[in-house]
């Protein structure tokens, strides 16, 4: 009776994140498929693929089973090389066993679901993750549901119960209450199944948890549909429709569709029975969910055999009885392509559409009292099909379980054979690490001279004398060392190791710099944006502009450096994502007009019209390459103008198209005999270019090398006092905009709704900013603030929040300690790492600290946004 039970409520693991997954969303599976494929750990590598098979498992797709087989193939064993501990190992293996049990059990595959939620539940155990093994415990009771064992379901569900209630779990008792309430329906006690699904709908309305609203409304109306009030049952059926279709759950929509259906022909809505049924069908095919077709096939069957028997008009009563027959036909020819072969299937389908044109021919002659005769063997056929369908089922689920066994016992005996194969990987491996080592020291002592410009560079900023000086040693100590290998062939070890040391002080200064220059940047960059949307006079509003804008470009001096140290490292990464052109390059055009009105100059911006407006490349990067050109424009230019063009240059025959964006001026110019310098690193045209003008003359160095990694190309034509062309040459490929991107479908921006959020920040002009904020983005936010890691534990203990936003290096106990506590804790809170250092390695070692999500600072105020309505909501 009951079908609909809440296994779906499973896919919410902590941890997880259950996007809707259509095709303006594919773009979230590209992204996790590519980091899970340059995760540097196992452990990083499954967390990636459980999200992965999440959002598959949810909208049946069949890319779920091959990311599964991956997961469990990575968590087969435990190897310490690959995974920071062991407890890291078994909680993720338990999550793995967990969503590869929900999707056997949607499969229908309930003996293999069993093992694996049985798994689940015991690695769980073993760390005393509650959380985890409350969710398995809920999927070894909805399988024993199915299987239509109450008994062993209750007492499952029962354990269920407790551990939710030790941890205060609130989703978990909700999931508990609402498959009792179906249990005891199901047996017959409806009071006591509407008592426990109404608790289930208590929490989700105190907590407002609207994404497990379809499930409980459809539980509420097959009740009351079961109760015979008719009234109470269809107010809570269009209910769950409607969250069922916003959740875009197309197994359960259709379900649920079958269901509204018999319940409309209860009611006598003929005319609705038809097009809930048919809507059914339709999501059924939409799906490729069998269950849902079979069924939609004999609802329809038995919708239009009982207009047939009821219609008073000969013809009507025809017309109503073919398409009876005609669904009639489509099921049996359906069921016969799930169970025989091919040619079987063939047979039985010209079989099927030989008896229906026969008896179609042969409806008109028959009288009314045969017709009814008629009627009542479809309907017993149908339901003879429908019991010779469970029964192949079942025989089919017992064949599995024999299978299931044979497979078990083939690993035992292949496990030895494995055991005496890890000896010989482990040496394997011992080989390749030797040879990795040599070729390390090999490429240490080739990059020597490449590092005297890092130091140099590192020497100039905001009067960080002492460290240059520091810097300058080192590069002292590393060249005599040099020297002495040539000479001494027994000192390459020890000058390897102050190489390696040099190295490592290197990043610590950057990781060091980028944290103490953007902690306070944050604060300036954020306080004078909330100044100059301040109701002010011109002149002060001028000035907090005035503040913002050079706040910015000390950020982008900052930036510059961090992304040159990448280039030489080869680490830059470029990510092609669909956007707007035009859109992008009006942007960069409006970043400049201040600069550009303090100088009096015309700022102009000429897109041709073939120009594509929605292309696949690296958005960011194509800004910081423009964004680079146009400021050297307006820099160097004291009077006329400063435009952008944009063109296609030529179609290229890979599909691709190669773009030319170029950026002219009326400025000073560029000598010819300078102008093959200007795309060195630290060089800029003329001796007193850089008091005259400004900046670090890395500019041009790393758009041209960020042009050149995307596969284009730079050029330049000047002459002194006649102004400057740089012209670049993209190749980027098409892409149809998402209707989220396209110009004019933008809704206008609103508050979120009020949510608790935990502040930890040791900064107090960083908690001012933060807190103004998130004032403005959210309304009447809940806002407690920690001060380091220790008060941190202490208020998330104390009580729930819904956000945690948790700075990284604090006084007494930093953001990383704080986490791990929190999560050894059993807590499942979102936790957004809000730092200062902007590195690559700083934002995968928050991933894999147990953080949900990474921002960095300076705060951007469209981020916050995002982070806030993706993982609070």
């Amino acid at each position: 009776m009951f079908r609909n039970c809440y296994t779906w409520i499973l896919l919410l693991l902590p941890g997880i994140c259950l996007n809707n997954l259509s095709a303006q969303n594919q773009p979230l599976l590209d992204s996790l498929q590519r980091e899970a494929r340059h995760a540097a750990t196992d452990s990083a590598r499954v967390y990636f693929l459980n999200q992965m098979a999440a959002n598959q498992i949810r909208y049946g797709m069949a890319q779920a089973e091959e990311t599964l087989r991956e997961s469990l193939r990575l968590t087969q064993d435990y190897r310490p090389e690959r995974w920071s501990n062991q407890r890291s190992y078994l909680l993720m293996r338990a999550r793995v066993c967990f969503l590869n049990g929900n999707y056997l059990k949607r499969r229908g595959d309930y003996p293999e679901a069993l093992k694996f939620y049985h798994e689940s539940r015991e690695k769980s155990v073993q760390i005393g993750h509650s959380n985890q093994e409350g969710n398995a415990l809920v999927g070894i009771g909805t399988v024993y549901n199915y299987l239509n064992e109450p008994d062993n379901a209750t007492q499952f569900f029962g354990q269920a119960e407790k551990v939710f209630l030790r941890d205060s779990d609130t989703e978990g008792l909700m999931m508990v209450y609402g498959n009792m309430g179906a249990i005891y329906s199901n047996s017959g006690n409806l009071k006591e199944g509407i008592a426990q699904t109404l608790k289930a709908e208590k929490i989700i309305r105190e907590k407002g948890l609207t994404k497990f609203e379809a499930q409980v409304y459809s539980t509420l109306s097959e009740i009351y549909n079961t109760a015979d009030s008719l009234q109470q049952a269809f107010f809570y059926a269009e209910k769950a429709r409607i969250a069922f279709r916003r959740d875009k759950d197309l197994m359960r929509y259709g379900d649920h569709l079958l269901s509204m259906s018999m319940l409309a022909m209860r009611s006598k809505d003929d005319v609705g029975a038809e097009q809930y049924a048919l809507e059914a069908l339709e999501t059924g095919l939409q799906g490729q969910h069998k269950i849902i077709i079979q069924d939609a096939y004999l609802t329809l069957q038995e919708i239009y055999l009982q207009r047939a028997k009821t219609a008073s008009i000969p013809a009507l009563k025809d017309s109503f009885f073919l398409r009876a027959f005609h669904y009639n036909g489509l099921n049996r020819t359906y069921n016969d392509s799930l169970f025989t072969t091919e040619k079987s299937r063939q047979i039985a389908e010209l079989q099927v559409k030989f008896e229906t044109e026969k008896k179609e021919h042969s409806i008109s002659q028959l009288s009314a009292e045969a017709k009814d005769r008629e009627i009542e063997i479809l309907r017993n056929e149908g339901a003879l099909r429908q019991a010779k369908i469970k029964a192949e089922r079942a025989h089919e689920q017992a064949i599995l379980l024999e299978q299931t066994n044979a497979n078990i016992a083939l690993q035992l005996e292949v496990k030895d054979v494995k055991i005496q194969g890890q000896n010989t990987e482990a040496r394997e491996k011992q080989s390749e690490i030797e040879a990795l080592n040599a070729i390390n020291q090999r490429r240490e002592i080739e990059a020597e001279s490449e590092k005297k410009l890092r130091y140099s560079l590192l020497a100039g900023l905001i009067g960080l004398a002492l460290i240059a000086f520091l810097l300058l040693r080192l590069n002292l100590i590393r060249t005599r060392a040099s020297k002495k290998i040539e000479q001494q062939g027994a000192e390459i070890e020890a000058q390897n190791i102050r190489l390696a040391e040099a190295n490592r002080f290197k990043s610590v200064f950057l990781s060091n710099m980028s944290h103490e220059i953007r902690t306070p940047l944050n604060t300036i960059i954020g306080m004078s944006e909330l100044i100059a949307a301040a109701p002010l006079p011109s002149k002060e509003r001028e000035h907090a502009q005035i503040v913002n804008y050079a706040s910015k470009n000390l950020l982008t001096l900052i930036n510059e450096i961090l992304d040159f140290s990448k280039i030489e490292a080869g680490r830059i990464v470029f990510q092609a994502q669909p956007f707007d052109l035009p859109e992008l390059l009006q942007r960069q055009i409006s970043l400049l007009r201040f600069p550009a009105s303090q100088k009096d100059l015309d700022l102009e911006l000429h897109c041709a019209e073939d120009l594509p407006q929605g292309i696949l490349a690296d958005p960011g990067r194509l800004s910081q390459i423009l964004l680079n050109l146009l400021s050297n424009a307006v820099k160097f230019t004291e009077q006329g103008k400063v435009s952008l063009n944009a063109t296609v240059h030529e179609r290229l025959p890979n599909g691709q198209w190669l773009l030319q964006f170029a950026v002219r001026d009326t400025g000073i110019g560029i000598a010819q005999e300078e102008l093959p310098n200007i795309f060195e690193a630290f060089k800029q045209a003329g001796e007193n270019t850089h008091l005259q003008h400004g900046g670090t003359g890395l500019g041009l160095a790393i758009s041209k090398q960020l042009v050149e990694l995307q596969g284009g190309r730079i050029e330049v034509d000047s002459s002194p006092e006649q102004g400057s062309e740089f012209r670049v040459f993209l190749p980027v490929g098409l892409a149809e905009l998402p209707t989220a991107l396209k110009p004019n479908t933008k809704p206008a921006l609103q508050k979120l709704p009020s949510r608790k959020i935990l502040l930890v920040e040791d900064n107090q002009f960083n908690q001012l900013l933060a807190t103004e904020l998130l004032q403005q983005l959210v309304e009447n936010p809940q806002i407690t603030i920690a001060e380091n890691g220790f008060e941190a534990i202490e208020k998330a203990s104390a009580e729930p929040f819904d956000l945690i936003f948790m700075d990284i290096k604090m006084p007494r106990m930093d953001g990383f300690a704080a986490t791990k506590a929190l999560r050894a804790n059993g807590l499942s809170t979102p936790i957004i790492a809000l730092t200062a250092n902007a590195t690559l390695e700083e934002r995968e070692k928050c991933l894999q600290s147990g953080l949900d999500d990474y921002l960095s600072k300076p705060i951007e105020v469209d981020l916050l946004r995002q982070q806030i309505a993706k993982w609070a909501f």
